[in-house]
C-alpha cells in the first residue's frame, strides 16, 4: 500500500483540490498500534524508472509521521 500525508499531498498539487476516491479503508494501523483515519484515494500518475510514467494507487491519510510511505 502506498500512503500519503493529507497536507504533504495538497503542497505536491499546489493547493489543488484533491478529488479523493472513496477508499475501502476507514483507518491504517502504525507500527505503534495506533490507528489514522484514511480520507480517501488517490489514482495519479506519477513518474518512474527511465522516464516511464505509472498509475499508483495512493491512500490519503491524515497526520502521517512521514509524507509519504
Amino acid at each position: 500500500m502506498s500512503v500519503i500525508d493529507e497536507q504533504f499531498a495538497h503542497d505536491v498539487y499546489k493547493g489543488e483540490l484533491l478529488k479523493l476516491q472513496k477508499s475501502a479503508l476507514v483507518n491504517v494501523k502504525t507500527v505503534s498500534g495506533g490507528e489514522l483515519p484514511v480520507l480517501g484515494k488517490l489514482n495519479k500518475v506519477m513518474p518512474g524508472i527511465v522516464g516511464g510514467k505509472y498509475l499508483c494507487e495512493l491512500q490519503v491519510v491524515k497526520n502521517v509521521t512521514y509524507d509519504a510511505l
